[in-house]
């Protein structure tokens, strides 16, 4: 089959996406194209993998990303069998297109890969205002009901079904178990790799590093917010 991969969002080497998803994928033997903000944050996609350069969505700098999205999965999407998308925002690109597909009758099926609890995470987003921020996750959870009415969804964790009238399929984000035995852990190093925000708990982090005690050291991998870069030095 051919994907099409899409995000504004998340990092072009997202461990979700780039190392489970798309390899996962072309080791079935699939064709993926993946479309990704490669310039705004400053890598190249990988030389065996087909890829599309898009603006990055980031605060609120967003319509130029989605006006770059919503072109291209109006001129390509229809080249593809499956179009696999990341971002909430990106739901926003679809209903014209939808319906040109649909009229048509030859367009992908569509499937939005459901990452967090959106509406909740909009609590923790210092750059949505206060008053904006009760309306807003009403706005969420309709668009969550309207894909799930027009989309094949797919999610991140099993709790994420609470959300949602029918049943989905969960793939969590478990990382690839090895061949062979690992090495037996240390006692003085504690080691996290991910994204760094105030929504996935980088403050916690910080604090649960302060109450191990003399002796432990704790090493962070990832990309980090703005918010939270300051009390990570």
């Amino acid at each position: 089959m051919r994907i099409l991969v899409v995000t504004v969002v998340h990092h072009p080497e997202d461990a979700r996406i780039l190392h489970r998803q798309i390899t996962a994928l072309r080791d079935r033997g699939h064709h993926v194209v993946y479309a990704a903000p490669f310039s705004a944050r400053e890598v190249r996609p990988r030389p065996d993998l087909e890829g599309i350069d898009l603006p990055r969505a980031v605060g609120r700098n967003r319509r130029t990303a989605m006006r770059a999205a919503r072109t291209l999965l109006a001129e390509r999407g229809h080249e593809a069998d499956v179009v696999l998308l990341h971002d909430p925002e990106l739901l926003l690109t679809l209903p014209g297109t939808l319906r040109r597909w649909r009229r048509s009758g030859t367009g992908p099926v569509v499937v939005w890969d459901v990452h967090e609890d959106t509406a909740a995470a909009l609590a923790m987003k210092r750059w949505v205002p206060g008053p904006l921020r009760p309306p807003l996750r009403l706005g969420v959870r309709a668009a969550e009901r309207l894909a799930e009415r027009h989309l094949r969804l797919l999610l991140a964790e099993d709790a994420y079904q609470e959300r949602f009238r029918r049943t989905h399929p969960v793939v969590p984000n478990f990382t690839t178990a090895p061949t062979g035995a690992p090495e037996p852990p240390g006692t003085e190093r504690v080691v996290y790799v991910g994204h760094l925000s105030r929504a996935r708990g980088a403050l916690d982090l910080i604090e649960t590093a302060r109450h191990l005690g003399p002796g432990m050291r704790v090493e962070v991998a990832g990309a980090a917010d703005p918010d939270v870069r300051d009390a990570l030095t």
